[in-house]
């Protein structure tokens, strides 16, 4: 394949790529405690040194590399503003954290996994579920929270639950320390390493109860960012079709036989 042609097209696809994913940040702006993508790449060494070629190859051409490659997206951990509420069962984070919940519904069997998004309610069991899907959210024993219809409920900024006086179950908020760790699976959640979810090591944030994080995209400078990188694929889809007259003009004139 032609480099020049190569080139521009890895800047285009990986430029098409970030759109896809700012656009779904975007779309999600007024989603309760969503984490923004931040898609990321790399620059993709020569053939000769990806493959270890020992072939002779044009030092110049080695010098531009083989254009932009993509990487895995990180997610942003920022934190989001908090909005006061009238339910007792809106929770929020402020500062490191996540609610850890039970997944049920995510096609391999049963899972723990992580969110931001604190909207909680209570199913006909009792337990403390998420308002979309149901699941349930986990303790620091690894069990579901059980509240008592008709009860005031409290929850202190360490997660404790009080109901009548009495400690009902405390929440469990995982410590995420690597954010490139966090895999998300829809739903506003998140997968993570083993020993996150097991609540191995303590996260530093505090609950604020009748409040809701608001999600942390920034619909101005998201909406920036994909326009430049519109402006990258029109300008890579350009290159391409400079590259191609000129290829065309060459197989034309230098090819013609005397």
């Amino acid at each position: 394949m032609h480099y020049g042609l190569q080139i521009s097209a890895s800047g285009a696809l990986t430029a098409m790529y970030r759109m896809d994913v700012l656009s779904n940040n975007l779309a999600n702006m007024s989603t309760a405690g969503f984490k923004p993508d931040i898609p990321m790449t790399r620059h993709r060494a020569a053939a000769t040194e990806e493959d270890g070629l020992m072939e002779p190859s044009n030092r110049m051409l080695e010098r531009l590399g083989a254009g932009p490659h993509l990487s895995p997206n990180r997610v942003s951990v920022t934190q989001g503003s908090l909005t006061a509420t009238t339910s007792p069962l809106d929770l929020a984070v402020r500062g490191e954290g996540f609610f850890v919940v039970r997944d049920t519904g995510g096609g391999g069997g049963e899972r723990l996994v992580l969110t931001r998004d604190g909207r909680f309610t209570t199913d006909s069991r009792g337990r403390l579920v998420t308002s979309e899907g149901g699941h349930a959210v986990v303790s620091v024993t690894g069990e579901a929270i059980t509240l008592r219809a008709g009860s005031a409920v409290e929850v202190r900024g360490d997660g404790t639950v009080i109901q009548g006086g009495g400690e009902v179950g405390r929440i469990r908020l995982a410590s995420v320390k690597e954010p490139s760790g966090l895999r998300r699976v829809g739903r506003g959640f998140f997968e993570a390493p083993a020993e996150v979810v097991n609540g191995r090591s303590a996260a530093t944030g505090t609950i604020r109860q009748s409040h809701v994080e608001e999600s942390t995209v920034d619909p101005v400078q998201m909406m920036m960012r994909i326009a430049s990188a519109g402006r990258e694929v029109e300008s890579n889809i350009g290159m391409i079709t400079y590259s191609d007259r000129m290829l065309e003009r060459a197989i034309s004139t230098l090819g013609r036989t005397a």
